[in-house]
């Protein structure tokens, strides 16, 4: 027959493992939920991310509406800028956008016609 001290000690033993269970869950707990914390933060972050270039592209299609308006107008401003603009440019999937042909382009592809037309001396 067990003692009482027997009993207390078997008792205080299962109380501390269930002590520890419970402090492992609520660790865990504490883990999954700041997880979810920082996936929420990163998603709040991205949607601003998201957010901000549409709205920055929105800005630039209605600047670049408005210069080309003007330049339809014939506005001087809005024609020098469209001559920088032009000048800048040196990829050709953005120069074709523009209906632009690169500047040194058109005059080395004249070059290369006229000495092929040249006879060989």
């Amino acid at each position: 027959m067990a003692t009482k001290i027997e009993r207390l000690r078997k008792h205080l033993e299962a109380l501390q493992a269930k002590e520890l269970e419970a402090k492992k869950a609520l660790q865990v707990a504490e883990r999954e939920e700041k997880k979810k914390q920082r996936e929420a933060t990163r998603a709040k972050t991205q949607k601003e991310k998201v957010a901000a270039r549409k709205l920055d592209t929105r800005r630039k299609i209605l600047l670049g509406g408005f210069v080309l308006a003007k330049i339809k107008q014939n506005d001087a401003v809005a024609q020098a800028l469209y001559q920088q603009c032009a000048a800048s440019l040196s990829k050709p999937h953005d120069l074709k956008a523009f209906g632009l042909e690169k500047p040194n382009q058109h005059e080395e592809n004249e070059q290369a016609e006229s000495e092929a037309e040249a006879p060989l001396s």
